[in-house]
């Protein structure tokens, strides 16, 4: 394929750790940073446009992936305008910048742009948040929506996988470490989720951006289950028998930011672009990553 220039906002997180290994040839990556450091990436802050500016500069793209952003659900209650300048205005000035370079835009954006009382949610449902992390991403995807070039907004639900080093754990690394440790790990039973292997996320993200697909995709799991089920499913890839995944309720677990119950999908609009995998088969391919890693550590020793 010819080559792709692409800028990676937010590189290192979870899904930007799969963008890069999984990309696709003829790509090459500038990725970008805020807080962890990488390797031949660009440090990027989405409250200065000269950062903004500068990125763009650096990489010429052709396509943009943003990922970065504050995912933290509670900091952004707690920090309203500090949320809204990092996730919604930087967003407006980093389609400002791609328009530039005529650029197609990827956004990453979230589940929680549903309230959680009204699942399965396909694309053309109608968005109301309950938390201000919810409002400011309904808000960057509008701004992405008047981008006058192609655009993209995916929604991700429950992202799992290996996260890098310095990474925020995900449900199937926490119950892991859980099982690696002997440890009990309490998981809430009345939060219904889709969980999501962030390499098929990966895939799925860069199958639209080949094929030129615009609109909204929701990306999601084959199966819908509870964190509790999850958590045990995970327990059980890791090799325990699930008894140290204790039962809870939401309630056990106070929040500063009200959290939607069920915001599950319908994946029929993606799966006409690729089919989406259950947990076992996520699972399964973590565990393969793994025994990769653990094999090439061997090698080095």
């Amino acid at each position: 394929m010819e080559t792709m220039r692409v800028l990676l906002t937010g590189a290192s997180g979870l899904l930007g750790k799969y963008l890069i290994a999984r990309k696709p040839e003829g790509a090459t990556i500038t990725p970008t940073y805020f807080q962890h450091r990488l390797e031949a990436g660009i440090h990027l802050d989405l409250s200065e446009p000269e950062s903004i500016y500068y990125a763009f500069n650096r990489a010429e793209p052709d396509v943009v992936l943003h990922l970065a952003g504050n995912a933290d659900v509670d900091w952004c209650q707690k920090n309203p305008l500090k949320a809204e300048t990092i996730n919604v205005r930087g967003t407006q000035i980093l389609c400002d910048a791609a328009s530039e370079y005529s650029a197609r835009v990827v956004y990453v954006s979230t589940n929680a742009v549903f309230d959680g009382e009204h699942a399965p949610y396909a694309e053309k449902d109608k968005c109301h948040p309950v938390n201000h992390y919810g409002e400011v991403k309904y808000r960057a995807e509008w701004a992405v929506r008047q981008y006058k070039g192609w655009w993209t907004i995916v929604r991700p639900i429950l992202l799992y996988g290996w996260p890098p080093p310095w990474g925020r754990q995900n449900w199937a690394s926490r119950v892991y470490n859980a099982v690696e440790r002997g440890q009990d790990l309490r998981v809430v039973n009345d939060t219904v989720t889709q969980p999501t292997y962030a390499g098929w996320a990966a895939d799925a993200i860069w199958r639209l951006v080949e094929g030129n697909h615009g609109g909204i995709y929701h990306l999601g799991g084959e199966t819908v289950c509870t964190l509790f089920d999850f958590a045990l499913e995970c327990a059980k890839a890791w090799g325990a028998n699930g008894a140290s995944i204790v039962p809870a309720s939401s309630d056990d677990f106070p929040t500063i930011a009200p959290r939607p119950r069920d915001t599950t999908y319908d994946l029929a609009k993606i799966r006409s672009i690729i089919e989406p995998i259950d947990i076992e088969t996520g699972l399964a391919q973590m565990l393969e990553e793994h025994r990769g890693q653990s094999e090439r550590m061997h090698l080095h020793t």
